[in-house]
This record gives C-alpha cells, sequence and structure tokens, in this order.
C-alpha cells in the first residue's frame, strides 16, 4: 500500500484477499470488519489503534505469516497453513 493510503468509509465484501498487508499506525473508526478476508502473506497492525475490537466471520490468514494482529483479534489455528480469527 502506498504511503498514506485511505479506506475511508469503505466495506471489502467476502473474498477480499490482501497480501503483505500493512495497517501500520492506523486508525478504525467505528467497527473493523474484516468478514471472511483472507491474509495471506504478512498482516501487521502495529502501533494500530482500534475503537472498537474488529469484527470477522472466519477471517483467514496465513499460518506462516508473522502476522502483528489489532488488540481484541481471537486467532486460532485452524490447519498448517491457515489461521483462522474469530470473534469474541
Amino acid at each position: 500500500m502506498a504511503c498514506g493510503g485511505r479506506f475511508d468509509a469503505t466495506r471489502f465484501g467476502d473474498g477480499v484477499t490482501f497480501r503483505d498487508a500493512s495497517f501500520l499506525s492506523g486508525g478504525f473508526e467505528g467497527a473493523a470488519n474484516f468478514g471472511r478476508a483472507r491474509f495471506g502473506g504478512a498482516a501487521s497492525f502495529d502501533g494500530a489503534w482500534l475503537s472498537q475490537p474488529p469484527q470477522v466471520d472466519q477471517a483467514g490468514a496465513a499460518a506462516d505469516g508473522g502476522h502483528a494482529w489489532p488488540a481484541g483479534t481471537t486467532v486460532r489455528r485452524l490447519d498448517d497453513d491457515w489461521l483462522l480469527l474469530v470473534g469474541r
């Protein structure tokens, strides 16, 4: 993602894929809903803040990605290749 990129009032439907996604020091106002997104490569939310816990509906992430998830994210191992992000 380019420096300073924004997703103002953006919704991601089922099937969105992020590869090597970085949301460093990003802010999520309101509910961050990752739905059934797939995070391939590394996903980093290092220093990001969320005004509410993230909403997920079985979003997945590559198990070997070395991810940095935001606070409030619950992650479970699905199998050898994928992690499963689940809601509270």
